[in-house]
């Protein structure tokens, strides 16, 4: 049997589930912040990630928030009630009402190696917590050269790394953090279900950057890698 010290020295500091991960040839991550391509931080992903679709949360109790750094600005994506008393407080304060909604971001591909530096970047357990989300992803079928269907929400859970309140209820207060702006949909009706407004970390947020550009959508193939947990 190993021994302690070796399981300590086996096991990264930031990633305790690395032999659960290590499971699966690949996991899949929904990244909603500065890692998405062409950001800041996308680097990290590299060539240990495929991109594979752009998704959404399925659930509507998210706040992304965002540490104003101008170039080195970062997302906060957090969850759950707890956040009222700060959105509420804004409100008092004349600023604008953030609501809670879902968040876009990508959908990618990783190899479970690569999750030890991702969860040190993210000192997960710490600052950030990975945990499994329930996601949809909107697609559309061709039925001919000249036309599409509706629009469908296809449903599949993924990793995401989300802010550890304990952590961040402090920070948060800060004039330096504030909720994303809300987007609202062109089409506001996916399938047979709405699709109220959501939360996008673009780039346009970078303050002072000279070479942001404002975000294109491209269609993106769904998921279809059935070895990816």
């Amino acid at each position: 049997m190993p021994s302690l010290d070796w399981l300590r020295e086996a096991t990264p500091e930031y990633t305790p589930d690395m032999a659960r991960l290590s499971r699966y040839k690949r996991q899949l991550l929904f990244v909603p912040d500065e890692m998405m391509l062409n950001h800041k931080a996308s680097p990290l992903l590299g060539k240990f990630a495929e991109l594979r679709a752009v998704a959404l949360t399925a659930e509507e109790n998210f706040v992304l928030w965002r540490k104003d750094s101008g170039i080195e600005s970062e997302a906060v994506p957090m969850q759950g009630g707890w956040q009222e008393q700060y959105l509420r407080n804004m409100r008092m304060n004349g600023e604008p009402m953030f609501p809670y909604a879902r968040i876009r971001g990508e959908l990618y591909s990783v190899t479970p190696s690569r999750f030890i530096t991702l969860d040190n970047y993210k000192r997960n357990g710490v600052e950030f917590e990975r945990r499994r989300v329930d996601l949809v992803i909107p697609y559309r079928l061709k039925l001919n050269k000249n036309t599409s269907s509706e629009q469908y929400l296809q449903p599949v859970k993924a990793w995401m790394y989300l802010g550890v309140p304990d952590f961040w209820s402090d920070f948060i207060k800060s004039p330096m953090f504030h909720p994303v702006d809300v987007i609202k949909p062109n089409n506001p009706k996916l399938g047979l279900l709405p699709m109220r407004n959501y939360y996008y970390f673009h780039r346009l947020l970078y303050n002072n950057d000279p070479i942001h550009t404002p975000y294109i959508h491209q269609h993106i193939p769904s998921v279809k890698d059935n070895k990816s947990a």
